[in-house]
């Protein structure tokens, strides 16, 4: 089974993105933070998380690619 987390600052692509997820068989569970502190204290925390889709154009102190980087 996937463990997905998702890294959007949208809640309505959040909320896309779950229901076309939750579709897969294959995926257990999708979680969603929306700025990169928190997804990097969220993956130190679940290091069970086996996908991140991250927005390369996060509206906060860090984007997506420097949060690749991390």
């Amino acid at each position: 089974m996937i463990n997905v987390l998702l890294i959007e600052d949208s809640s309505v692509f959040v909320m896309g993105l779950k229901l076309a997820l939750s579709a897969n068989s294959a995926i257990e569970s999708v979680e969603a933070v929306a700025s990169p502190g928190a997804a990097v204290a969220f993956l130190n925390a679940h290091p069970d998380i086996h996908v991140a889709v991250v927005d390369i154009s996060l509206e906060s102190e860090t984007d997506g690619l420097t949060l690749l980087g991390i």
